[in-house]
């Protein structure tokens, strides 16, 4: 079968053959994923030996990560971020952060402590640079959620993309911190899944002025909205939107 040419391939699969390009010459390199700003997935490729890794879950942990650690660059450091590095036990977690995506590799310690962690930071920082490219040039919506709702619904006054367990991975808000703001939104929808035994798929908690709609993402992510109160007609029609923003 002849190779397909570079300029016909979808984005998505020039991206899939860089990481398993990087991950294969890459000794150390035992997982690579990439996700938008809003924690969606965008590609990834994990080692079978480390397959206990879920990729959605890497990559709305990374997203967290790295949106935190933007945070408090600015914040306590007044600095831009570069990039995270975590090293664990056995393996070391490397988080970069572009203009379009965020990217997460998993790294043998072992093997990077024989080699020198610079080059893999290097290396791995281009490879990010070099898909975040590729995306920004593709003129396709690549599934950033956060990005879609903002655009559709903009008469909201926060916005939020959260983990289930309650770590920030994206937020505007102007009235709460991002680290009690994800506490709060996940507290609320857990609690309810607590007391009735079952998944839920949104829940609305009513103000005077203000309705906050948490909305099931996905198995990792939940999105929550502070809309205007006008009745619960108005109110499922703005469910009804973000249930079709939403779709994959």
């Amino acid at each position: 079968m002849s190779k397909i040419p570079e300029s016909q391939k979808d984005f998505i699969e020039r991206v899939e053959e860089l990481l398993e390009e990087k991950i294969k010459k890459g000794l150390a390199i035992k997982a690579l994923t990439v996700g938008t700003h809003g924690g969606n997935i965008v590609a990834s490729c994990i080692k079978p030996d480390i397959k206990k890794y879920n990729a959605k879950e890497m990559v709305a942990a990374t997203t967290s990560i790295l949106f935190i650690s933007s945070k408090a660059s600015t914040k306590i450091a007044e600095d831009t971020l570069k990039h995270v590095i975590t090293y664990g036990p056995t393996y070391i977690l490397a988080c970069f952060l572009t203009r379009n995506i965020s990217f997460g590799a998993i790294l043998d310690r072992q093997v990077v402590e024989l080699e020198g962690i610079d080059p893999y930071v290097t290396e791995l920082n281009e490879l990010a640079l070099k898909i975040s490219a590729i995306i920004e040039s593709s003129d396709i919506n690549y599934g950033d959620i956060f990005y879609r709702i903002k655009v559709n619904i903009p008469d909201a006054k926060m916005y939020a993309i959260v983990t289930r367990d309650g770590l920030p991975i994206k937020i505007q808000s102007d009235s709460i911190d991002e680290a009690r703001l994800s506490a709060f939104v996940s507290a609320i929808f857990n609690v309810n899944n607590l007391i009735t035994g079952e998944d839920a798929e949104f829940t609305t908690v009513i103000g005077e002025s203000q309705c906050i709609i948490i909305h099931v993402l996905d198995d990792t992510r939940l999105l929550a909205l502070s809309i205007p109160s006008s009745g619960s007609s108005n109110l499922m029609r703005y469910v009804v939107r973000i249930k079709e923003l939403i779709k994959p």
